[in-house]
């Protein structure tokens, strides 16, 4: 069977290099080096973790007037894994509110007891109206 390199290997699979090396690392996938040091995987191993997936199905876009625009070639595999990824996106986008109204909030009750741990400072110091000094303690800088 042959090998192929890393990058070769994230090609056929339509993902990304570092998937690759982490499936090699997680033991899905058999690896050697050759003499240059590049890691090389089984082809095999890669068509059997993920299935190849046909990079070339696309499909004409029909145009607002009817017309089929054949210069408009869309590839359905990219779209889909565009639709995935605005997906992804906008549930991050939700997540990121979500966290950002949380930080609000801790920042809030933060305020909260900071003004709390003031007003009970104040209550412990001493609210003594503090004495003049006399005459001779004034003098002599006591």
């Amino acid at each position: 069977m042959s090998k192929v390199t890393l990058q070769q290997a994230a090609d056929m699979a339509g993902i990304s290099k570092q998937a690759i090396r982490k499936a090699v690392k997680a033991g899905k996938l058999t690896s050697d080096k050759d003499e240059q040091g590049r890691i090389l995987v089984q082809a095999g191993d890669v068509e059997r973790v993920w299935s190849r997936k046909p990079v070339t199905s696309e499909k004409l876009v029909v145009v607002g007037d009817g017309t089929t625009n054949h210069s408009a070639l869309v590839d359905s595999g990219l779209q889909g894994k565009i639709d995935i990824r605005d997906k992804e996106i906008s549930l991050l986008k939700a997540q990121i509110d979500d966290l950002k109204s949380e930080r609000d909030d801790w920042k809030q009750a933060f305020e909260r007891e900071q003004e709390q741990t003031r007003a009970t400072t104040r209550l412990l110091e001493d609210q003594r109206e503090k004495a003049e000094k006399g005459f001779w303690a004034r003098l002599l800088g006591r």
